[in-house]
């Protein structure tokens, strides 16, 4: 009878780790699904894209522009040029550089370098969808700016290590490389140039673990990456 007490209180223990184990988890994955999806209201994004439309870049400068992963670089100081401008968000989405290009192509500026979509997958939009809102993009910076040369980059694959839905992974990364091979159609439809970082960060089918920290976002090393990509692509006139 003595060991009973012992035992509800092991039983407790076990029960409370457990649903603290659930509650970190959960809290986990809304902050992944808040990353992810502009659907859900964020101060963040509202807060960015009210700046930039206070701030159009002009004729000299050089626009990096999409999601977190764009957003999560220093542009001007890794390349040193105080003309780049980044105009990236987290959370945003095809749709959402569409509706706030106008604030971005206004003062048609020298370049732009895109990447985004992969917000869109992870939410489950239909490739296609997300093709035809690159391609308004692609259609109005000629109709507004045609001046403007856009850099079309690929849409980098996710990592499911650190993914509380490993099993969703696979079916995003094919679908990167179905809209990947769209994206390269639609440089050549509009005549600007392409260019694939996605072979240069995949390994196994899936964002190389060496160049993040979370499965989705890029780490310093990935950057540099990138920078030595496209540097040659950068204008450096002032």
């Amino acid at each position: 009878m003595s060991s009973v007490p012992w035992k509800i209180l092991l039983g407790v223990s076990l029960g409370l780790n457990v649903l603290l184990i659930g509650l970190a988890l959960k809290k986990r994955m809304n902050a992944l699904i808040h990353r992810l999806s502009p659907a859900i209201p964020s101060p963040h994004y509202d807060h960015r894209k009210s700046l930039f439309s206070l701030m159009t870049p002009t004729q000299r400068d050089i626009v990096f522009l999409g999601d977190s992963i764009t957003e999560g670089c220093n542009w001007s100081e890794l390349f040193r040029n105080p003309r780049i401008k980044n105009r990236g968000i987290g959370g945003d989405t095809s749709d959402g550089v569409l509706k706030r290009l106008n604030q971005i192509i206004a003062g048609q500026p020298q370049q732009v370098f895109l990447m985004v979509g992969i917000n869109d997958l992870w939410n489950g939009d239909p490739v296609e969808n997300v093709a035809e809102n690159i391609r308004q993009i692609l259609a109005c910076c000629k109709r507004t700016s045609p001046a403007t040369k856009v850099f079309i980059q690929s849409v980098l694959p996710m990592n499911g290590t650190w993914s509380s839905i490993p099993k969703r992974i696979p079916t995003v990364n094919a679908r990167v490389v179905v809209l990947n091979n769209k994206l390269r159609a639609l440089a050549s439809e509009f005549q600007q140039p392409y260019i694939d970082l996605h072979s240069l960060f995949s390994r196994d089918d899936q964002l190389d673990p060496n160049y993040t920290h979370d499965g989705l976002h890029l780490n310093g090393t990935a950057y540099m990456v990138w920078k030595s990509a496209i540097e040659n692509l950068v204008a450096t006139n002032p």
